[in-house]
């Protein structure tokens, strides 16, 4: 999704077979020159094609770095006969790169884009390459002191990239894919035992948004990706940007950075279906049930999610059969693995639409169902997820 409308998108993210890439293109601001008559998005795109070629066709195993440089390399005949390589703002681009064999998960970083892996256990790991962060720094805090968008902010930004560009892929800079296949040999490498990546998700730096603004945690990303797709997650990170429009809460470069996301996750038959809970807010409350087998005593309405059904589905239909209740769902608040039984829940916005009256509609499950105020909720269930708690404090806050 491009962050201007009226621009091309400079990212690229594709998927071949067990092999996945994400591209993060560097374009410039104003009218700099780049020395390529083709730009940004068609270099990403002709880099991404053959990266995702190069890791189809080779063997397990073969150096991702490896054929990263070979991917380079094509691209540079491509248009070194027409084009200015030489101008520092020639395109170039980031890149995150995972290959899924037998044995291990294997993944490149280079630059700023990003890869977040979960292990069976529900631990988290980012793997981020940030050595260009320590190039230009005065030019860069220069332009952050500035609100985003005003022409003071342009200008200084115009001034960090004119210092920023020059040194890329040159000793006491930082490394990107452009035109220099050696490049590739700079980026971090590695591998994950197979057996133990749940899931993962390959992010441009306008999606790590999420994290560094303090929208939610990197499983809390994973999980909505899981249950709504890029778009859900996109639509979170808009709808913030959108509320600090001039960089006062979070200084930025741009108000809204392209933005590309790749997820996969590992397909293991056994696992059970994910847990949905619908967290349903009125102006009576939060909804809450007691269970009969106290096991455990008091929870938000939840129930296992069908095979092949959407998140926002289960929750529709689990409040329906067990307390009558009409919702209309609203966004995944976030995911985890359930510190007690180890299941997978995904907590789910919703409100009422047809009154909010209720009753037990599943007496072999429930004993009763209630509208509990925050207070409540918090001290009938001690192992709520904080950004339930924040997101109910939120809702009940606007209606209390």
């Amino acid at each position: 999704m491009p962050g201007d409308p009226a621009r091309p998108n400079e990212d690229f993210a594709g998927v071949f077979g067990n092999c996945a890439i994400l591209l993060d293109g560097s374009g410039a601001p104003g009218d700099m020159p780049t020395g390529c008559i083709h730009g940004v998005p068609w270099y990403v795109r002709q880099l991404g094609v053959r990266c995702l070629a190069g890791m189809a066709a080779g063997e397990e195993g073969e150096p991702l770095a490896g054929i990263l440089a070979a991917a380079i390399a094509a691209v540079v005949a491509l248009h070194e006969g027409t084009c200015d390589l030489g101008v520092p703002g020639t395109p170039s681009s980031v890149a995150v790169m995972v290959r899924a064999g037998t044995k291990w998960l294997d993944y490149l970083v280079l630059g700023d884009c990003a890869l977040v892996v979960e292990d069976d256990g529900g631990s988290v790991s980012v793997v981020t390459d940030k050595r260009m962060d320590a190039v230009a720094v005065d030019e860069y805090r220069a332009m952050l002191a500035l609100p985003t968008g005003s022409p003071e902010h342009q200008a200084a930004r115009i001034a960090f990239v004119r210092r920023q560009q020059p040194l890329r892929n040159q000793p006491g800079g930082y490394p990107v894919a452009s035109t220099a296949p050696a490049a590739a040999g700079e980026a971090l490498t590695g591998g994950i035992p197979i057996g133990e990546a749940r899931r993962a998700a390959l992010l441009s730096d306008g999606v790590t948004r999420f994290a560094e603004f303090g929208l939610g945690t990197w499983g809390e990303l994973l999980g909505i990706l899981a249950a709504g797709g890029p778009g859900a997650l996109f639509a979170r990170i808009r709808e913030a940007e959108n509320t600090d429009p001039q960089g006062r809460r979070w200084p930025r470069a741009k108000q809204h950075d392209d933005v590309g996301a790749v997820f996969w996750e590992a397909a293991y038959e056994s696992r059970p279906q994910p847990v949905v809970a619908a967290i349903v807010t009125s102006a009576r409350g939060v909804l809450i049930g007691r269970r009969n087998d106290g096991k455990p005593p008091w929870t938000f309405i939840a129930g296992e999610a069908e095979p092949g059904e959407r998140p926002e589905h289960t929750a529709i239909r689990e409040v329906k059969e067990e307390t009558g209740l009409e919702i209309r769902p609203g966004l995944v608040i976030g995911e985890r693995i359930h510190p007690k039984t180890r299941r997978q829940m995904i907590y789910m916005a919703a409100v009422p639409v047809h009154g909010t009256s209720i009753y037990v509609g599943d007496e072999a499950e429930l004993a009763e169902v209630r509208w509990v105020s925050l207070a409540e909720a918090v001290e009938l269930l001690p192992d709520m997820h904080a950004s339930v708690q924040a997101h109910i404090a939120r809702e009940l806050g606007r209606r209390w």
